[in-house]
């Protein structure tokens, strides 16, 4: 499940001689721009918290109202009293990048076909496929403790998650290792409703999304949509049919992972995404001044994502 690197710097000028060589031939018939749309799918898995980042960092915890069960006690005896435990805390901090390309005088102007302030174009999709990747990375990283481990010590799945009061022990939201089946999928969405607090009582969890990679998108759809139980050749009806949505991550890198979303508000989640600064296109100006630059742009963002404690997600590995 290797991570896509993030950084990559190449020179950026479009000129006559390079990039721009198509746009200057004669016999040219057509020039068509590439297909390049990248809408962020991994955003609604993820917690925004944009609004509430300071001086380039976050800093998050998570408080309980829960309370021990009532004790026996008559009105003569002492009150017994409890107080709720307190939450892990997870401090996160931004990271600025920036990518400018530059369009050289000469290109534009011997360009037959408009070309040049179309190439531009791209800086913004640029940015938005940073996004993805970055919260991808979580997701292909679930169960890689080094880097990505989240506010109680473990990674995003985990056997051994502790809970926040300590004496209760531990939980778990990675399943044994099976293929996506009904049967698996069917243990996947037991163990999310039997999750259980700090103080061990169930947290009426749902699921509402199956995540799988583009390879199981068929096989979780024939689960959910089937009539009849699917992988028997029994007469059973499918009483899980359309209990959740099917959600294809296409950036997920194990084909064989996939994993179950719970209904859990938005200020629960465990994935948090903070965009200090969104992304934005500027002019470059400054250096260029002395050079024969026709049109230059920037891009600058500053953002974060990373990972609290996941409680609404059950992952599989698959086999």
């Amino acid at each position: 499940m290797a991570a896509k690197t993030l950084y990559l710097s190449n020179p950026g000028y479009i000129d006559r001689l390079n990039t721009g060589d198509n746009a200057l031939d004669r016999e040219l018939d057509e020039l068509a721009m590439r297909r390049n749309e990248y809408p962020i799918q991994g955003a609604s898995m993820f917690r925004d918290v944009s609004s509430q980042i300071k001086a380039g960092e976050f800093k998050t915890a998570q408080f309980g109202n829960r309370y021990q069960l009532p004790v026996k006690s008559e009105d003569a005896d002492p009150m017994p009293q409890a107080n709720p435990v307190q939450g892990f805390v997870q401090s996160y901090t931004t990271v600025q990048y920036r990518l400018g390309a530059k369009v050289m005088k000469s290109m534009v102007e011997q360009e037959v076909k408009p070309y040049a302030r179309k190439a531009l174009s791209g800086l913004m999709d640029s940015g938005r496929l940073l996004y993805e990747y970055s919260m991808a990375s979580h997701i292909n990283q679930a169960t890689t403790a080094s880097g990505y481990d989240g506010a109680d010590g473990v990674p995003l799945a985990s056997a051994s998650h502790p809970h926040e009061r300590r004496q209760t022990g531990v939980w778990s939201n990675l399943g044994s290792a099976a293929a996506l089946s009904h049967s698996a999928y069917s243990t996947a969405r037991t163990a999310m409703r039997k999750r259980t607090d700090e103080f061990g009582n169930r947290m009426m969890m749902r699921p509402k999304l199956l995540v799988v990679p583009a390879d199981l998108e068929e096989q979780a759809k024939v689960i959910l949509a089937s009539e009849l139980k699917s992988g028997t050749s029994l007469n059973d009806k499918n009483v899980l049919q359309n209990e959740v949505q099917v959600m294809v991550y296409d950036y997920m890198t194990d084909t064989n992972a996939w994993f179950l979303v719970a209904d859990t508000p938005e200020d629960n989640r465990g994935l948090i995404f903070g965009n200090e600064v969104p992304a934005s296109i500027a002019p470059m100006t400054g250096a260029d001044t002395g050079t024969d630059v026709k049109w230059a742009e920037r891009l600058r963002m500053r953002y974060f994502t990373g990972l609290f404690v996941c409680k609404e997600i059950q992952y599989n590995e698959g086999a």
